[in-house]
């Protein structure tokens, strides 16, 4: 029975779920709308990036700021740096106090510049000056094959990291009539953020677990069905040759992101069952590194409005974190169903699915690839707008 006086979404937390607010922008703090959706709603965590920024830049709240910043001979990029960096630092403050009280939540994601996604120095370099903002900030970085080696030299310097733009790219094989899953993007960073604890603990003999870094793996789930070139564009295509019918395109398509999920997660439950380094986090009670699903508001009318949040609850004695934007956090406050364990349920369906999609010769690492290139391309997009926009202020200020 639902308690009724109890928001929807932080009964999430019973069912093991951090609620994520996938905003933060300077309004949302000014306004005291972060602290309410805190307190009312156990929001866990906030992310910010470029795209958010670029919506905070072109309301206008940042121009005098810009203006004063002009003053002191800063560049456009300077002043995006710094604005941004004050925004986030100003939510990491709201939130230590909560923090304080529960190390592992109640914290801000930053995202590392996407124009030096494919430099692992450079994103070394940033991680560690975004690490200084505070302690309940994570830095993302991006799960490309450069960006994973600075995942694990990160982790191993103690870096609390955000792995960003992860998209579950799977592939099922049968082997003696057991299902064997492979995920290739996604077990290369199980195993950098492995070796980097591995050398933490090497370079840090004597530290205490409550110190160690905090890792999250954020999944991107609905681009994986609507996105241009995905799954369903693909199953369309089938079903306009006549090589499906219509029935069943409409029986498998927007189910792909949310059936590869719980793919993942058996993936990521086997990796911390195997890893002797995982089982020592757990026998000291150290928060694992906890799944994080993102893109979980549908971007087509057919998908439902909850589709990658209600099936993809925690079981009891794990944490995971849905990052949900605010429109999907209104459709979880009215409507949703915390329930216990649902990311469990159904694995069969999941897994026939993905194996239907294989016989269609629909490659979902393929997709993979091309969905954490087209990620890189969209956040380095929201960037170069963000400096144009400041400059286009400056350029009126001046």
């Amino acid at each position: 029975m639902r308690n009724q006086s109890i928001s929807l979404v932080a009964q999430l937390w019973d069912a093991g779920v951090i609620p994520s607010y996938d905003y933060l922008g300077k309004g949302l703090i000014d306004s005291g709308e972060i602290s309410k959706l805190v307190e009312e709603h156990k929001i866990g965590k906030f992310t910010s990036n470029q795209s958010i920024f670029l919506k905070d830049l072109s309301s206008g709240v940042y121009d005098s700021r810009i203006k004063k910043l002009l003053d002191k001979g800063k560049s456009a990029e300077e002043i995006y740096d710094i604005l941004y960096q004050a925004t986030v630092k100003e939510a990491c403050g709201l939130l230590s106090e909560k923090h304080k009280q529960d190390p592992d939540n109640y914290f801000v994601s930053i995202e590392t510049n996407p124009l030096n996604a494919d430099d692992t120095q450079l994103v070394l370099k940033e991680a560690r000056r975004l690490n200084e903002i505070a302690v309940n900030e994570d830095t993302k970085i991006a799960a490309t094959p450069e960006g994973i080696d600075a995942i694990q030299q990160a982790v191993s310097e103690g870096l609390d990291i955000n792995v960003t733009l992860i998209f579950p790219g799977l592939k099922i094989t049968e082997n003696d009539g057991e299902y064997e899953f492979s995920a290739p993007q996604f077990e290369s960073v199980l195993k950098a953020v492995e070796e980097g604890y591995t050398q933490y603990f090497k370079n840090n003999p004597n530290a205490s677990f409550k110190d160690i870094p905090r890792v999250v793996l954020s999944v991107f789930l609905s681009r994986v069905d609507t996105t241009a070139g995905a799954a369903d564009e693909k199953l369309k295509q089938l079903e306009e040759k006549g090589e499906i019918t219509k029935e069943e395109y409409l029986s498998l398509r927007g189910k792909t992101g949310m059936y590869a999920a719980k793919i993942i997660y058996q993936i990521w439950k086997n990796k911390m069952a195997d890893s002797s380094v995982f089982n020592r986090l757990q026998k000291e009670d150290v928060a694992l590194p906890r799944l994080l699903w993102a893109s979980t508001q549908p971007k087509k009318d057919y998908i439902p409005d909850l589709q990658y949040v209600e099936p993809l609850q925690s079981p009891v004695g794990i944490q995971m974190i849905n990052t949900i934007t605010p429109k999907t956090f209104d459709d979880f406050k009215k409507n949703g169903i915390p329930k216990t364990g649902t990311i469990e349920d159904d694995l069969d369906k999941a897994i026939n699915h993905v194996l239907r999609l294989q016989e269609l010769k629909i490659d979902l690492i393929e997709i993979g690839d091309m969905l954490t290139e087209n990620g890189i391309e969209k956040f380095a997009d929201a960037y170069n707008d963000t400096i144009r926009r400041i400059k286009e202020i400056i350029q009126i200020s001046s």
